[in-house]
Order: structure tokens, then sequence, then C-alpha cells
């Protein structure tokens, strides 16, 4: 699960407006998607101590009582918490990072998004063919290229559950409509790389293919 934080201290930009345009008040927010938008820097500073961390926060820097180089300093300081992503944004930009984390990850809008720097960016699944993980940075071979950002390849994993993505290896996570040939130690993909497969994971990758096979013809 997506764990986000929006850091909101603008009247205008009052509880009731914030929750309507992102989904929260009508349920609208998927289940992978877990949002908290905090108005007070001591209900924000409850929540850094507990777990599991928060994956992103997006606040303003130029705030006067919801800082955001303040909630970083305290972030890393503080907490010493080194995994959670900041993301500076004017406050009316902060509402339209959030509508893109959550759309990204709804069924019937198939991209996935990243974070590099300060910037997001979204890609279509079908162009991924697999994620790597590098110790502390991820590796997504694209169509296009490969990219390298920071994110726990776990809640990668976790968030791509039902879209056709599948563990052959603790490291690898592949796109299944991606494989072109699969054999008993490794799979060989659409740009002709060829991923391991674990002897752990032989097994479920043999009948997951299968399922999503007869899915397809279906």
């Amino acid at each position: 699960m997506l764990k986000i934080a929006l850091c909101v201290e603008k009247q205008e930009l009052c509880p009731e407006k914030v929750e309507n345009y992102i989904g929260l008040a009508d349920g609208k927010i998927p289940h992978r998607v877990q949002v908290q938008i905090f108005y007070t820097m001591e209900s924000l500073e409850k929540r850094l101590g507990l777990e599991p961390a928060l994956d992103l926060i997006f606040s303003d820097r130029k705030a006067e009582k919801m800082n955001g180089l303040e909630i970083q300093r305290m972030l890393r300081e503080d907490y010493q918490n080194q995994k959670t992503q900041m993301v500076f944004l004017s406050q009316s930009q902060l509402l339209l990072a959030a509508s893109l984390a959550k759309e990204s990850l709804k069924r019937e809008s198939p991209f996935f998004v990243y974070q590099k720097g300060r910037h997001l960016y979204k890609i279509l699944l079908s162009r991924i063919l697999y994620f790597e993980a590098q110790k502390r940075q991820v590796k997504m071979v694209t169509t296009k290229g490969v990219i390298h950002f920071y994110r726990s390849f776990h809640d990668i994993a976790h968030a791509l559950e039902g879209y056709g993505f599948m563990m052959t290896h603790k490291s690898f996570l592949v796109n299944c409509d991606h494989i072109m040939k699969l054999g008993p130690t490794e799979v060989e993909l659409s740009n002709l790389e060829v991923v391991p497969i674990s002897r752990k994971m032989r097994a479920s990758i043999n009948k997951k293919r299968e399922y999503l096979t007869r899915q397809k013809i279906e």
C-alpha cells in the first residue's frame, strides 16, 4: 500500500474541499493508496513516530506553520528516517499531486507512478518489462530504456498485485506480457534479456502463468 501524507495549512483549502477533491469523502480512494491529510505540525509529528513509515510527504517549503523544510529536518534528524520521500509543492499543486498518485493505481488506469528527485512521472504498465531490486535503488527496464529510482521493492510488488506482474526471484518482478520463453531456471523477455527463476518461485510461476494465459483466452 502506498502511504501518502498531504501537509495543508491555507484556510481556503478547508478539510472538506481537500477530502472531496482526492476522493476521501466518498470512498473513491483505492485500497492500494492511503492518503492522510495533516493541518498541524503536531499531528504530523505524531504520525512520523509510527510504523509503517510514510512513502511520500507532499508539503510547501514556504508555508509558515507546516513548513516543508522543517518537516524534512525533523524526518531525517529527529526520526532518522531516510526512506520517506519529500516533494515540495505549492498548496494548490498538492491537490494535483495527490490526484495523480491516486489515479495511477486505479485498475482502470494502467499506469505506474515513480519519483525521481522532486518530480513524479508515470509510465504505462504495458511498457514495463521488469523491476530489479538493487540495494537501495530499483531498476525499472522499459521498452524505451532503463530507469533507476528510490522506492521499496516490496511496496512495488504489493502495489502491482493483480496487474499481471509476478516475482521470478526475490530481486525480480516481471511483466508476464513480456515473457517470450519460460524455462526451468530462467525466462526470456521481449527484449531478449534473460531473468533468473529461483527454485523457490518455480512452482508458483508455472501456476500463475497458466492462470494468466487462461484469463486472456477467455
